[in-house]
């Protein structure tokens, strides 16, 4: 069984295609969203933490309801 550790290989094609559907979001901003997506909190910084929840709460960045 496949568990959330072994997903760490493809952080970078997740913050690939992250960039990919948003080509304004930067390198930095789009390995923070993979690696909240994947990653044991503890190994994520309070920064990357921050960050996803500013693009979750759409206090930054675009906001799903709004692109076409």
């Amino acid at each position: 069984m496949i568990g959330h550790e072994d997903f760490g290989e493809y952080l970078q094609d997740l913050a690939d295609a992250i960039i990919s559907y948003n080509p304004n979001i930067s390198p930095y901003e789009a390995m923070a969203l993979a690696k909240a997506g994947i990653v044991d909190p503890a190994g994520i910084t309070q920064f990357e933490k921050n960050i996803n929840m500013n693009f979750k709460n759409s206090t930054y960045g675009t906001d799903c309801d709004n692109n076409p």
